[in-house]
């Protein structure tokens, strides 16, 4: 009853989980790779507050985009999109070089086809 009238806290007493959404939000310019190859294709990731989620493939923001939406599973960035209907894609990432980039994984309903990164602009 007293953490509840407290306003919540963690289970350790140690006030309020930090709000790991904050780090990934905001625009990511990057490479995407297919199967073991290094990372080579362009494209921009929007990760918005709203858990809305825009791909774009290219660099310039211009080419075909798709949209979706993200969240966080235990740290991890979790987003799943899609350019067509009925073409899911999904990105898992987490945050590295002091959250100055986002890397992880893509693929294509549960299947990793290839790996990705993407540095904060």
């Amino acid at each position: 009853m007293f953490a509840a009238g407290c306003g919540g806290s963690n289970s350790d007493g140690l006030g309020p989980d930090p709000d790991m959404s904050l780090g990934f939000q905001g625009t990511w310019l990057g490479k995407w790779g297919m199967g073991a190859e290094q990372p080579s294709n362009d494209y921009v990731l929007v990760v918005a507050a709203n858990h809305s989620l825009t791909v774009f493939d290219g660099s310039t923001g211009n080419g075909a985009q798709g949209s979706g939406s993200w969240t966080l599973d235990d740290g991890w960035f979790r987003g799943k999109y899609a350019f067509t209907t009925g073409d899911t894609l999904f990105v898992i990432g987490a945050l590295a070089n002091d959250g100055a980039r986002i890397q992880g994984n893509w693929g294509r309903a549960h299947i990793s086809q290839g790996t990705y990164w993407g540095d904060r602009q």
